[in-house]
């Protein structure tokens, strides 16, 4: 949030030192661009310590595709978007583990604005589907675990926004909103060594501060 919040103000003093020498926007306008990085300050795990599963990154790139249409000072936004990450985590000591994540996520929304400072200053709410699904192993000495974990639900975003011409028909949107996210997971554990296989359901809800910067082109 730190670093996000200087790049918001240095962004809203270009729009009002600038504003006035670009072309005046039309009532009507779609535009089409992209989630450039989303800035999450809580990064939850989602099933236990035992796999170190992150429901999502502290940081995200590129991670979806926008859409806005806005009449007036009302916006109709959509976004959509897939990712796949993967990551490792070593414990050293007489008792080591590696232990690897893959995740493939999923998302797409819906949302609403309503701009209340002309066309540059809006507040928003989204409501998006998120499914995620996450596989993985850990191994070390007389252990060999696998394990499958499938979590759907959904996300809501309130917040405000800046939309700012950096030229003619270039945007960018720096937003800070607040998360509510709601999840539901199946998880299914098995020991290589043996051919139990154990299933696990599970359901929680997080809340937390997100800011994100959004880059759009005007038709």
């Amino acid at each position: 949030m730190k670093t996000v919040l200087p790049l918001s103000v240095f962004l809203l003093l270009f729009q009002v030192s600038f504003a006035g020498k670009l072309p005046l926007q039309p009532l009507t306008s779609f535009e089409a661009g992209i989630t450039l990085t989303t800035f999450n300050t809580y990064t939850p795990k989602t099933y236990s310590n035992t796999f170190n599963v992150l429901d999502r990154r502290a940081y995200e790139f590129v991670n979806t595709l926008f859409f806005r249409y806005t009449h007036k000072r009302w916006g109709i936004r959509l976004f959509t978007g897939y990712s796949q990450n993967k990551g490792s985590l070593v414990q050293t000591g007489a008792n080591a583990l590696l232990t690897t994540i893959k995740n493939k996520d999923f998302r797409a929304g819906i949302g609403a604005q309503y701009y209340f400072a002309k066309h540059w200053c809006y507040s928003f709410l989204d409501l998006a589907y998120r499914d995620v699904y996450s596989t993985g192993s850990k191994s070390g000495t007389n252990l060999n675990q696998t394990f499958v974990q499938v979590s759907k639900g959904f996300d809501t975003f309130l917040g405000i926004g800046f939309r700012i011409r950096i030229y003619k028909i270039i945007c960018i949107s720096p937003e800070i909103a607040y998360l509510g996210s709601v999840k539901f997971f199946n998880i299914s554990t098995a020991n290589l060594n043996s051919p139990v296989v154990h299933q696990t359901k599970d359901a929680k809800f997080y809340s937390f501060a997100v800011a994100r910067l959004i880059a759009t082109v005007r038709f």
